[in-house]
């Protein structure tokens, strides 16, 4: 009889740590409730990565770089819970993590000075190595799954109404974050609700699935190219694509676009002077692009 009480009390230790650590932490700071959450469809871990990877003889283990299931979230001051929400999901590049891409590339501050009443979603992607892969999301429905867990842990904190649905979805990838988006569009039921997509120096690929979702989904599709990231080839491709194709895009340089320009423009094909890393922070164009995108504004 004692021996069966040791055994229900260990469960039940082990299953409040189990929960707790799915539980989310968050921290008040000057851009809103910076939140961070284990996450059961996060991109890792994925089985592939089990074993680890290598990229040019570089080996990257399980640990470290592939057991993170971390999501941060960012709720900005001011934001107007209603029936329903708006998301900004932004996939890093390679050799990053989450919490150095949020101060690196100033994606709260950004985010928070472009006044969007929508919440900041950032996955941890492969962690601190040369890798494109998007884990679970990659997988058929694996960004429905992910979005479905989202909704019911900020439903669950009080983030959210019960009631709150999906409006729109927007998503913003850097260098290598292009791969699982452009995978997410191509096989999630969830794509039609996603409106807009900006790429930062990350058009290595995968053109025509992000020009079959502006076809038939899209509504704002902004890709930044630089001289020296490995996208000036790939874009130049875009371009004729888009000629081709009958899409009405906008070129123009970062440096001397105007904030007409950024509203008016759908479909615009972005030249900058800067390099690979700092076309994300160093003229806020994720603000910008973002501020005068269609999200509501915060009231």
């Amino acid at each position: 009889m004692k021996k069966i009480n040791y055994l229900l009390i260990l469960f039940m230790i082990i299953t409040l740590f189990v929960s707790c650590s799915k539980k989310p932490k968050s921290i008040d700071t000057e851009y809103g409730k910076l939140i961070h959450v284990k996450m059961d469809n996060a991109p890792f871990p994925h089985d592939s990565r089990k074993n680890g990877y290598t990229y040019k003889e570089e080996f990257y283990s399980f640990d470290g770089h592939y057991d993170d299931n971390t999501v941060a979230i960012l709720i900005p001051k001011n934001y107007s819970v209603s029936k329903k929400v708006d998301f900004v999901v932004h996939f890093h590049g390679w050799n990053n993590s989450v919490d150095s891409v949020l101060a690196q590339f100033q994606l709260l501050e950004q985010f928070s000075e472009s006044k969007k009443n929508a919440i900041l979603i950032v996955p941890q992607g492969p962690k601190n190595a040369s890798d494109s892969f998007g884990g679970k999301l990659s997988e058929e429905g694996g960004f429905d799954r992910f979005m479905e867990e989202l909704m019911t842990i900020l439903k669950e904190n009080n983030y959210l109404n019960n009631d709150t649905k999906i409006n729109r979805i927007v998503l913003t990838g850097h260098s290598g974050g292009y791969k699982v988006i452009s995978e997410i569009i191509s096989q999630n039921i969830i794509f039609k609700k996603i409106k807009e997509i900006y790429l930062f120096d990350a058009l290595y690929g995968e053109t025509t699935k992000f020009l079959d979702w502006v076809n038939v989904a899209g509504q704002r599709f902004f890709v930044i190219y630089t001289d020296n990231g490995g996208t000036k080839e790939n874009t130049k491709e875009l371009v004729k694509l888009l000629k081709g194709y009958g899409f009405p895009y906008y070129y123009q340089t970062t440096r001397k676009v105007k904030e007409w320009e950024l509203i008016k423009n759908p479909i615009m094909v972005l030249h900058s002077d800067l390099g690979h890393n700092e076309v994300m922070y160093e003229r806020k164009m994720f603000k910008k692009v973002l501020k005068y995108g269609r999200l509501d504004k915060i009231k």
